[in-house]
């Protein structure tokens, strides 16, 4: 496993970048495009909190992101009871787009504090890239 801190490998045909945490204050999401560039291959990018996605321009690669666990406790007819994202539910789960833009939230399989998901069932993807 490589982890990427705001740098970018190429494996196979892609460029991969890796976002650091936006949390913890160390993401610098123009370096990693600088980085994911500079390699031949289809870009992509990875990152924990999909909240970078809005410093993001048009034209930026496809980005996957998690740490928002769908919102891990969803409440019927009152939704989130909490959201990890500075953009609340923006980037809670799914496939968000932009004009230019596409970032995929996954719910993941674990959990964050409480060890219980309420009405934000684990999700796990399975993507295909083509073109």
């Amino acid at each position: 496993m490589t982890v990427l801190r705001n740098q970018a490998v190429r494996k196979g045909p892609l460029a991969i970048g890796g976002i650091d945490d936006a949390w913890t204050g160390h993401a610098d999401a123009r370096r990693t495009l600088a980085a994911v560039h500079g390699l031949r291959g289809a870009p992509l990018l990875l990152t924990h909190s999909p909240d970078v996605f809005a410093d993001l321009l048009p034209g930026t690669p496809t980005m996957l992101a998690a740490h928002t666990h769908c919102g891990q406790g969803v409440l019927p007819f009152y939704g989130p009871v909490t959201t990890v994202s500075h953009f609340h539910n923006r980037y809670r789960c799914g496939l968000v787009m932009d004009p230019g833009l596409a970032v995929i939230v996954t719910g993941g399989l674990g959990t964050s504090g409480p060890p219980l998901r309420f009405g934000a069932p684990p999700d796990l993807w399975l993507i295909t890239l083509e073109g």
